[in-house]
């Protein structure tokens, strides 16, 4: 696109015009796409500079762009009707792209059950499964992970039973899902999505595909209340930034009931209120070293103490309308 034929041809003026092109227009690429762009063609110039191809970095100067100022789409997560509904019309419909209605019912099933991608599941097979034990998982291999490492998942126990049924006359060699190799899930997923009536884009703009299944998937760990630790785990994620800022989605009501629960100073303080604060005296006390361990993964359960004895408590027993860290979170921003 720059029209260099060697590599001290590379300069960073050409390269922020092509990029400034790609994104002009109706039909341009997004910040976001611009930025991988630069990603790439950066890499490989650190490539060749490490091999003493280049002398410096031609593209050093160049930085990212803002992405939260042109966003061209923009997801959201699925609600639980949203998902009962894309299940019930993908499993009784007919088939589409070569792929069965129950195959797809079973895939939107996956998907959202552990916030794999679509091309990860098109990899796996019924020796990535365990299935066997009290604790089953799925691997995800390395070559087929998008960073690049074996990635070992928990299945709950209803989608286990699930993939069991699945894969109960498969060999252990044979791919979980006969896909083809044209699969195109985002198609398959937009025909099933207008047999729900399910609509693709809602009012604020936002809208469901594949990916939008592991925007539901982590929106729903954060929302139980997991640690962060746990989340991040889960999500894959080299930090908890962004699981929360990127994949993190509040439902309608969610802010108003985390400040429903907030204590009322207007209330003369009594023994109930006291307790229900986490505040209260007596054989239950706060123990105000919990705090960060509360925002980070919570604290462990306390053991039983005899009669009589001081029991140091969590806030969160304490406190029926404890509030999760992703919600803490967005509200304080």
């Amino acid at each position: 696109a720059i029209g260099a034929k060697a590599l001290g041809e590379i300069q960073a003026r050409p390269v922020e015009q092509e990029l400034k092109k790609l994104r002009s227009g109706k039909e341009g690429v997004s910040v976001q796409t611009s930025n991988h762009h630069l990603a790439g063609a950066s890499q490989f110039c650190k490539w060749a500079v490490a091999n003493g191809l280049l002398s410096e970095d031609p593209l050093r100067s160049l930085k990212k762009l803002n992405v939260k100022v042109d966003r061209k789409r923009e997801r959201r997560a699925y609600s639980q009707e949203e998902l009962r509904e894309l299940v019930k019309a993908a499993g009784e419909g007919e088939d589409y792209f070569c792929v069965s209605g129950p195959m797809r019912a079973l895939i939107y099933r996956l998907a959202v059950g552990t916030g794999l991608r679509a091309n990860e599941i098109a990899t796996l097979r019924v020796s990535s499964f365990c299935l066997d034990t009290d604790a089953p998982t799925v691997t995800v291999k390395a070559k087929d992970s998008k960073h690049r490492k074996d990635d070992v998942l928990p299945l709950s126990d209803k989608l286990a039973q699930r993939m069991r049924d699945a894969c109960a006359a498969l060999g252990r060699w044979d791919a979980v899902f006969d896909l083809p190799k044209s699969w195109k899930p985002a198609e398959m997923l937009r025909v099933d999505l207008a047999k729900a009536k399910v609509p693709v884009k809602d009012d604020d703009g936002k809208v469901l595909d594949f990916h939008s299944f592991r925007h539901t998937y982590i929106s729903n760990l954060l929302r139980s209340g997991a640690s962060a630790t746990v989340v991040k785990a889960l999500a894959r994620h080299s930090t908890l930034v962004l699981s929360v800022d990127t994949y993190g989605h509040l439902e309608d009501g969610e802010e108003r009931m985390a400040l429903a629960s907030l204590p009322d100073f207007d209330k003369k303080p009594k023994d109930e209120g006291l307790r229900a604060t986490g505040t209260a005296a007596g054989d239950e006390m706060q123990d105000p070293h919990l705090l960060p361990h509360l925002l980070h993964g919570g604290a462990g359960q306390c053991p039983t103490k005899p009669p009589g004895t001081k029991v140091w408590r969590r806030c969160r027993d304490l406190n029926p309308g404890w509030v999760a860290p992703r919600q803490f979170s967005k509200l304080l921003h």
